[in-house]
C-alpha cells in the first residue's frame, strides 16, 4: 500500500530528480496508478526513487522502473523477450543490447514501454508485462 505520493516522498527525502517537474496532470495520475498496482503485485517489492527513475526491486534486483519524461512516461527495463510479449497497442520496443548515455548496455531480453497521450490513461496495460518481468526475477532469486 502506498503511504504517500511520489512527489511527497521526493520532497521528504530532499531528493533532486530529473523527473519531479514532469509529474503533473495525467502523467502524475498515471505514475501514481502504476505505483499502486506494482506494489500490490508482491509483499517484498521495494520502491526506490533515484535521480532518473523510480525503481522496483525484489532482493536488490530491479524488475521494472518508471521514468517520467517531458512528453511521456517510460517503463523499462522489463526483463522479457520482445518476441514473447503481446502488445496490440504497439508501445513496446526491444532494447536488448542498447546503450543509453554513458551507462552499460541493456541485458539480453529487455523491453521498454513508452506511454504518452491517450495511453497515459491505461496503467492496467503495463501490469501484465511488469508482472511477467517480476516473475522472471522471482525465479532467478529463488522466491
Amino acid at each position: 500500500m502506498i503511504a504517500t505520493g511520489i512527489v511527497n516522498i521526493i520532497k521528504e527525502k530532499g531528493m533532486r530528480t530529473e523527473y519531479a517537474d514532469h509529474l503533473t496532470g495525467s502523467k502524475l495520475a498515471f505514475v501514481e496508478e502504476l505505483r499502486k498496482r506494482i506494489q500490490e503485485l508482491h509483499p517484498l517489492i521495494i520502491e526506490k526513487p533515484t535521480v532518473k527513475t523510480i525503481n522496483y526491486q525484489i532482493n536488490k534486483r530491479n524488475f521494472a522502473a518508471i521514468q517520467p519524461q517531458g512528453s511521456k512516461v517510460v517503463v523499462a527495463p522489463l526483463h522479457l523477450s520482445f518476441n514473447s510479449i503481446k502488445d496490440p497497442k504497439k508501445i513496446c520496443r526491444d532494447i536488448s543490447g542498447v546503450t543509453y548515455g554513458l551507462s552499460n548496455k541493456s541485458r539480453p531480453d529487455e523491453v521498454r514501454m513508452d506511454f504518452q497521450g491517450e495511453n497515459l490513461k491505461d496503467a492496467a496495460y503495463a501490469i501484465p508485462l511488469i508482472k511477467k518481468s517480476l516473475a522472471k526475477i522471482l525465479l532467478e532469486v529463488g522466491l
